[in-house]
């Protein structure tokens, strides 16, 4: 897919992510899940994912409306093992650093629990010293 094509796609479907309807949002989240996995790590998917996608996906994980966070939940580490983007666990780890909802902190910590796993070295390598800075963060937060 062209990236000019592409990216009206993924903030379509993106943009169905925060509706209140429960089948909406599930629908929207195995779209999101099919393109991911579709187009791997297309460069016209990094900033839409960065962006909008994964912020989105964030903020549902951490919804009072069980079916909606279930939603978010099992999406997000569908695309961090069919997406490899810096700026992706860039999200991810701010949001890990500075949320404080357990259900958020939870995803966040499964999503790079896949990235760790299933991403290429060459692409976590860069960011290694802020993956354990985040790692050790969240080891001595979970002490207290």
């Amino acid at each position: 897919a062209d990236g000019a094509e592409f990216k009206p796609l993924v903030l379509g479907v993106s943009a169905q992510v925060p509706d209140l309807r429960s089948q909406v949002v599930r629908s929207a989240c195995a779209v999101l899940v099919e393109l991911a996995v579709a187009v791997g790590d297309h460069s016209a998917f990094d900033r839409p994912s960065r962006e909008v996608v994964l912020p989105a996906l964030i903020d549902l994980a951490g919804n009072g409306n069980k079916v909606l966070a279930n939603a978010g939940r099992e999406t997000l580490p569908h695309l961090f093992v069919s997406s490899h983007f810096q700026g992706m666990l860039r999200v991810l780890l701010a949001s890990l650093k500075q949320s404080k909802h357990v259900p958020i902190r939870h995803a966040c910590c499964k999503c790079l629990l896949y990235a760790i796993r299933y991403w290429p070295k060459q692409v976590l390598s860069p960011l290694a010293l802020v993956l354990e800075e985040t790692i050790v963060r969240q080891q001595i937060g979970r002490a207290h």
